[in-house]
């Protein structure tokens, strides 16, 4: 294995690099202190001068004495801190300015301002002692000790990590370079052999610690690999009798779903058949009044026929007589024709019911297919409840386009609502005896779709019920009174089928409200 860096390297660096940062923060710390110290003798050597020359060249300068001021300039020039020298007197002095020495590369400025007391005793400017001190000495001071320092340093830490790095070369990493010798020739198909540390007396320090740990983790990886090559010879037995059981229950699955598929099916047909028999006792009793009518009137027409041929076989039959029985027969005549045509088109609806299938589609009259099996709906429900009266409200645009899909099918849909309604209608009317039962049957057409709303103010729908009323085999009536697919069937057929939507509104206690809403022109989805 190829080592980028090896520890010394990575120890020698860091060492350098603390031990430079350390001189350098050092060396810093004792340059500050130097300067500072170059910088408290100048300020001593000012002090000086203002205390002791000060007083004479401002009093050289009071009197106008030239020599004195010239000795006093020059003794301050040749001090060996000073630059350069420049009085500048006032103009009540002569507005004279004396410049003694040569400006400064690193100039230190310092100026005295002179005052004298007049006759007056007055205290009067009489000008300024500007004193440059030169910093060149002092910084060539500072980096001479400064390059002593670091040289002293350096060669210092130069020895200490020669030495450092020596003894961590024979004391550690040549052990760690043993370790990792052993761990690279490693193999999980050979027994393993112990790590052992090359010293001449055994120690119990970290490096021993490290070589016991490798010793368990090799052994242990080891352990675990034979483990785990048992667990697979176990899992290649498990895998095949996994397969063998995964086909079983395939063919099983495959078995339950072809019965839950065939009991779904005659589940669905025996829906069908239920509203089948909604509409054909629907159907029955509206039959019912138009043959009751022709039967009657038969009767009274064969009584009539009888009188009449009685009053014609006498010797002076009575003309009276003979004019009312035929006023009669006439009479009754036109009324069973019209009562029998009556049941011959419920004969033609039922006909045409029983030869719709889920292939004849074509356009449908909505609203006259709606109301046809409201009728139905509402005739079956009176023959089982004969007492109850629902007030039934049409709120229809008569004027609606026709729309493409299956009258059968929709039919099958209104049948179920209309039922659900009558149902709830009847629950409640049952828990309160002065209660109105009102059904409402809404129909619009708009933007190319066609709106049904079939509204009871029934006892209404919780909100759990209504997530779940389109489930199929949900149903909140009693055992034997509903499979609970009636919605779910009429879900599917206005979605699946007819591209639709259905959905229900409710509110407890107020009343149920289902929508429908069907395209005009809708291609049947085959299912």
């Amino acid at each position: 294995m190829r080592v980028e860096m090896s520890i010394s390297r990575i120890l020698i660096t860091r060492i350098v690099l603390f031990s430079s940062a350390i001189t350098l923060v050092i060396t810093a710390f004792q340059l500050w202190t130097s300067w500072q110290e170059e910088l408290g003798i100048i300020d001593r050597g000012l002090q000086h001068i203002q205390t002791s020359v000060l007083p004479t060249v401002s009093i050289a300068v009071w009197i106008g004495d030239d020599k004195v001021l010239d000795i006093a300039l020059n003794s301050l020039a040749a001090l060996p801190y000073v630059a350069q020298v420049e009085l500048i007197t006032t103009e009540e002095q002569g507005g004279n300015t004396l410049s003694k020495g040569s400006p400064a590369k690193h100039p230190l400025l310092h100026s005295f301002p002179m005052h004298r007391e007049d006759w007056q005793e007055q205290i009067r400017h009489i000008g300024d002692l500007h004193i440059t001190a030169e910093l060149d000495q002092v910084y060539d001071k500072l980096w001479q000790q400064g390059f002593l320092f670091l040289g002293a340093n350096f060669l210092k830490t130069l020895l200490v990590v020669g030495f450092m790095i020596l003894l961590f070369e024979r004391s550690v990493v040549r052990h760690l370079r043993h370790l990792a010798e052993v761990f690279q020739n490693f193999s999980l198909y050979h027994e393993f052999s112990e790590v052992r540390l090359a010293r001449l007396q055994p120690r119990n320090d970290e490096l021993s610690v490290l070589a016991g740990s490798f010793n368990v983790m090799g052994q242990t990886i080891r352990d675990s690999w034979l483990q785990q090559q048992r667990y697979e010879e176990k899992v290649v037995q498990l895998n095949a009798q996994l397969q063998d059981t995964n086909a079983t229950l395939e063919q099983r699955v495959f078995e339950r779903t072809r019965d839950l598929e065939q009991a779904h099916q005659t589940m669905v047909q025996q829906e069908r058949l239920a509203s089948l028999g909604t509409l054909v006792a629907g159907i029955a009793h509206e039959m019912k009044n138009p043959l009751g009518f022709v039967i009657n009137f038969s009767k009274m027409l064969n009584r009539n026929a009888i009188d009449l041929l009685t009053e014609l076989k006498q010797d002076l039959p009575d003309q009276e007589e003979i004019e009312a029985l035929v006023g009669d027969i006439s009479d009754a005549c036109p009324q069973i024709t019209e009562h029998g045509e009556r049941a011959v088109s419920i004969v033609d609806t039922m006909l045409n019911h029983s030869r719709a299938n889920d292939s004849n589609w074509a356009e449908v009259e909505i609203h006259g297919l709606l109301r046809e099996y409201t009728k139905i709906a509402y005739h079956a429900f009176r023959a089982n409840h004969q007492k109850i009266n629902v007030e039934q409200i049409f709120e229809i645009d008569e004027k609606v386009p026709l729309i493409w899909g299956s009258a059968l099918r929709l039919g099958q849909v209104f049948l179920n609502m209309l039922n659900n309604a009558f149902d709830a209608l009847k629950e409640k009317l049952d828990q309160d005896s002065t209660f109105q039962p009102i059904l409402t049957v809404r129909i619009a057409f708009e933007k190319g779709y066609l709106t049904i709303e079939i509204e009871d103010n029934g006892p209404g729908m919780s909100k759990s019920t209504q997530k779940q009323v389109f489930d199929a085999f949900f149903t909140t009536k009693g055992p034997g009174k509903g499979t609970g697919l009636g919605l779910s069937l009429s879900h599917s057929i206005i979605v699946e089928e007819h591209g639709g939507n259905l959905d229900v509104q409710s509110t407890e206690g107020v009343g149920t409200t289902f929508f429908i809403r069907l395209p005009q022109g809708q291609a049947r989805k085959e299912l």
